[in-house]
C-alpha cells in the first residue's frame, strides 16, 4: 500500500486562510493621478500606506494578485527580534560595536510591530511565549550556548539555556541534548494580522487595490507614468514593497534579492491533550541545529492543529511529494504522530539578501524596502514605516541599514539556481549527522 501523507480534503490554501481569507478590492477605476504609488500589498507595503495616509498623504496600493494572497498570509507567524545568519558570525567578520547596531534595527523592528498590534487594536492572536531551539548533541549545545551568552552581553535577549531535563518541560522530543529557550519573542495568527493591517491602512485614507499588475514604470519629469492591465496613471512618487516577489518591473532590484520556497502543513485533527504532552511549552519552535531545518507550532485558533514546516529551497516537486517529505520530519521529531496526514499544505516565496540584511532607501527616484530575510512580519512592517518617513522627509526614518552598499546575488532573472543543490547538499548532511552552525 503507498504511503500517504495528505487528507482526502487536502488544499494547497493555507491555514490562515480559514480564518482571513484575502479578499478582492473593489473595481473603481483608477485615478488619473496619485501622490504615492506602493507596489506590494504585502506588510511592508501596507505598513507604509499606513504612515504615509496617516500623514496625509494620497496612496494607492497595487498588488498583482489579492492583497496578502502572498507571502504575508503564508507566514508562520513568528515575530522575533534578531537577524539571519548569527551574532557572532557578523561580529567576526563586522567587529561587536557595527553587529550591535545592526541587530538593534532587528529589536526596534520587533518592538514596533508589537507595539502597532496594540495601537490599532488587531485581534491577531499575539502571544508572548517566547521561542525554543533544540539541539541534539554536545557539540551543538556548547556553541549555541556560547553565542547565546555573546548576544545577551550585547543585546535585550532574555532566556538561557536548557538541560536535557529541563527541556522535557517544554518539549517531548527523544534524542535531544538540550535546547536554547528565547524568552522575549512572540507570535501571530499571519492572516489576522494582515487583515488588520489592511483594514487600518484603508480607515486611514489609503486605497488598496489587488489583481492589478504594475507591468510599465517610467521616470518623468515630476513623477512617474504608469501602466498597469486596468489602465495608465501618474504617481509623484512610487514605493516598490515586493520583497520576494520582486519581478521584471524593477529588474535592478530582483538581482539582488534570492528567492526561497518555505512550506507549512497543517497536520489533520489530533486529540489536543497528545498535543499539549508534546509540547507543553506551547510556544514556537525551530530546529536551527539540522541543515533543513524544520520549524512547528500548535496553532492560536485550533488546539487540535499541529502547524509543521521546512523543506526550505525544494523546487518543482507536486504538493504531495513535499507531503511525504515533511511527514518523514515530522516523525523523526515526534514519533507519536507517525502516519499523520496534512489537510493544508502551502509555499511562500522568502527574499535573502546577501549580507543577509534589509535595505530600504532611493535608487534612481524609486524608494523600496526590500530583503526582510525570512523574518518578514516584524521587519516588514518596520522597514514599511520608516521607507514612509524617508518619503516624508522625517528624520526618525533613519535606520541602522542606510547607505550600505546592496550586493548583487548570483540568481539570474531572480531565480535561484542554485537552491535545489545546496537542499540536496544540507540533506546529505544531515544525514550524515553534521551539526550544522545556525541560520
Amino acid at each position: 500500500m503507498t504511503k500517504r501523507a495528505t487528507t482526502d480534503d487536502f488544499t494547497t490554501d493555507p491555514w490562515w486562510w480559514e480564518a482571513a481569507r484575502p479578499w478582492p478590492s473593489g473595481d473603481a477605476p483608477l485615478p488619473g493621478a496619485v501622490d504615492v504609488l506602493v507596489v506590494g500589498a504585502g506588510y511592508t507595503g501596507l505598513s507604509a500606506a499606513l504612515t504615509l495616509a496617516e500623514a496625509g498623504r494620497e496612496v494607492l496600493v497595487l498588488d498583482r494578485l489579492l492583497p496578502g494572497e502572498a507571502a504575508s498570509s503564508r507566514n508562520a507567524g513568528f515575530v522575533g527580534r534578531s537577524l539571519l545568519g548569527g551574532f557572532g558570525q557578523m561580529a567576526k567578520k563586522l567587529g561587536i560595536a557595527e553587529t550591535v547596531t545592526l541587530h538593534g534595527g532587528a529589536e526596534e523592528a520587533y518592538d514596533f510591530a508589537v507595539d502597532l498590534m496594540g495601537r490599532l487594536s488587531i485581534d491577531c492572536h499575539l502571544a508572548h511565549r517566547g521561542r525554543l531551539l533544540p539541539v541534539w548533541n554536545q557539540a551543538q549545545y556548547d556553541q549555541t550556548a556560547a553565542e547565546f551568552e555573546l548576544q545577551r552581553r550585547h543585546l535585550r535577549i532574555e532566556g538561557g539555556m536548557l538541560s536535557e531535563r529541563e527541556l522535557a518541560q517544554e518539549l517531548r522530543v527523544s534524542g535531544a541534548r538540550g535546547a536554547l529557550l528565547i524568552e522575549n519573542t512572540s507570535s501571530v495568527h499571519p492572516g489576522m494580522y494582515h487583515a488588520g493591517l489592511r483594514r487600518a491602512a484603508e480607515a486611514a485614507g489609503a486605497r488598496v487595490t489587488g489583481g492589478c499588475a504594475v507591468t510599465h514604470l517610467a521616470r518623468e519629469a515630476e513623477g512617474f507614468a504608469v501602466r498597469t492591465g486596468r489602465g495608465s496613471f501618474r504617481a509623484r512618487e512610487v514605493v516598490i514593497a515586493t520583497n520576494a516577489y520582486t519581478g521584471g518591473l524593477t529588474p535592478w532590484f530582483r538581482r539582488r534579492l534570492v528567492r526561497s520556497n518555505a512550506t507549512m502543513a497543517a497536520c489533520e485533527a489530533r486529540d489536543p491533550a497528545l498535543l499539549k504532552s508534546l509540547v507543553p511549552g506551547d510556544r514556537t519552535y525551530i530546529d536551527y541545529s539540522r541543515y533543513q531545518f524544520n520549524f512547528w507550532r500548535i496553532a492560536p485558533d485550533a488546539p487540535s492543529r499541529l502547524l509543521f514546516g521546512g523543506q526550505t529551497g525544494l523546487m518543482f516537486k507536486r504538493p504531495e511529494e513535499i507531503a511525504l517529505l515533511l511527514q518523514a520530519d515530522l516523525e523523526r521529531i515526534f514519533p507519536p504522530l507517525e502516519g499523520t496526514r496534512f489537510t493544508h499544505l502551502w509555499s511562500g516565496e522568502v527574499a535573502f539578501t546577501m549580507d543577509r540584511l534589509p535595505h530600504l532607501g532611493v535608487h534612481e527616484g524609486v524608494h523600496f524596502a526590500l530583503g526582510c530575510n525570512a523574518a518578514g512580519l516584524p521587519m516588514g512592517t518596520w522597514i514599511g514605516h520608516k521607507v514612509a518617513l524617508k518619503l516624508l522627509g522625517d528624520p526618525d526614518g533613519a535606520t541602522p541599514y542606510d547607505g550600505r552598499r546592496f550586493p548583487l546575488s548570483p540568481s539570474i532573472l531572480g531565480y535561484p539556481w542554485f537552491m535545489p543543490l545546496l537542499t540536496t547538499w544540507a540533506r546529505w548532511q544531515d544525514w550524515r549527522g553534521a551539526a550544522a552552525r545556525g541560520h
